[in-house]
């Protein structure tokens, strides 16, 4: 295979911690290709490592022994850690010239499904009474209670950031999973900011919540070295008028008169939790309202050639631009098409025509191909250029 970054190290070890390192597929894997996304983190990875029968029977699970199943897979630029997971799919595979396994791994926020969350088991909190019950504090009960596997690094969680809105009414009595309550019952609630909620777990299953931003840009690109993609704004999930509604009880809604100034009222009735008390329903209005006022970024667009960082790598706010590794690409991150504009424009607001949060990548190491999809950006995007006669480049 191809070696683009010959430093990419990929290995399984016993657990998380790391202490027996059971094999090394750096130089024997023929298909890799991992992902990340917003909600969740380090999201999927499948690889695949061509080996003879005897040495594939040894992974697969059989009476007499565990099989690889949850154990620990890393992936390493260095020191840098670019993907980690347990496996949970195991696959003998034979065909043509072709004999070998593949492994199919998740992301530690796979593991806030492993057990249920219940606000009436005993030692967990009633929600509904008492007060100040602010959404991280809801975060961290449950990771501390039911996501064993996610590391909480300190009794003080510094990676949970603080919010302000007391959510004391919100009803958590229902058995769910923690994915489930953080994705469909907290991330569409706000903060007294009108922002946007965010919560990864990416190296050394840390977990962070905090409030999307895109105050600097992480990762430089220019249209020649893209490939197969658009960027296209949809209309139809335009809504500047919404109604928040819990339990089928509506409360009072907003509108968005400068988006209903150019384009048709359109309504939306936002279903919220039981429970949430109304400033929190506003918060979450408001903040909805500031999302879905304008026309949507939708689609994405794949990278087959350089990309520039800082040179202390993304999440810096100053330094030159060098070439860096597409690999480390991951949700989160704020990435700038800088040449995405025609000549007859201005010089672009930060926000305005090229720069995105990215909401989810997908990397092929045998293609070195970075696949992108940017969500748009708070604010007012008054115009994205559809990408056309983009230059091939070699795989």
């Amino acid at each position: 295979m191809a070696r683009y970054w010959p430093n990419l190290r990929v290995q399984l070890y016993d657990d998380y911690n790391k202490a027996a390192l059971e094999a090394d597929f750096t130089d024997s894997f023929s298909g890799l290709t991992f992902t990340t996304r917003i909600h969740g983190g380090f999201s999927t990875c499948n690889i695949s490592i061509d080996m003879s029968l005897v040495d594939a029977w040894s992974y697969l699970h059989t009476d007499n022994q565990r099989g690889v199943h949850y154990k620990h897979l890393l992936i390493t630029e260095e020191k840098r850690t670019i993907w980690e997971g347990r496996i949970l799919d195991v696959a003998l595979r034979w065909g043509t010239g072709s004999l070998g396994i593949d492994f199919e791994a998740f992301g530690y926020w796979s593991s806030c499904r492993d057990q249920m969350y219940d606000s009436e088991d005993a030692g967990n909190t009633d929600w509904t009474s008492g007060s100040g019950h602010e959404l991280h504090d809801i975060v961290k009960e449950l990771l501390d209670k039911s996501c064993p596997d996610i590391n909480s690094v300190s009794d003080t969680w510094p990676q949970i950031e603080t919010f302000s809105r007391d959510l004391a009414g919100l009803n958590l009595e229902t058995r769910a999973y923690p994915q489930d309550i953080i994705v469909d019952t907290l991330m569409p609630l706000s903060d007294t900011d009108d922002s946007v909620p965010v919560f990864y777990i990416y190296e050394d299953r840390i977990p962070v919540l905090t409030k999307r931003t895109i105050s600097q840009v992480d990762i430089f690109v220019w249209l020649d070295d893209t490939d197969n993609g658009s960027l296209k704004q949809q209309g139809k999930h335009i809504r500047n008028r919404i109604i928040p509604s819990v339990g089928g009880t509506e409360g009072t809604a907003a509108n968005n008169t400068d988006s209903q100034a150019i384009y048709p009222r359109r309504d939306m009735v936002l279903s919220l939790p039981t429970g949430t008390p109304a400033n929190a329903q506003n918060d979450a209005r408001d903040a909805a309202l500031i999302e879905r006022n304008l026309p949507r970024q939708d689609n994405g667009f794949d990278i087959v050639g350089a990309i520039y960082c800082t040179d202390a790598g993304p999440g810096t706010a100053d330094g030159s631009l060098i070439e860096c590794p597409k690999w480390r690409v991951r949700a989160g991150d704020v990435i700038r098409l800088q040449d995405l504009v025609p000549e007859s424009v201005s010089t672009p607001a930060f926000d305005d025509l090229r720069t995105f949060f990215i909401i989810e990548t997908s990397y092929d190491a045998i293609q070195d191909r970075l696949n992108i999809i940017p969500d748009r950006p708070p604010g007012n995007l008054s115009s994205i250029l559809a990408r056309a006669n983009l230059l091939e480049k070699n795989k």
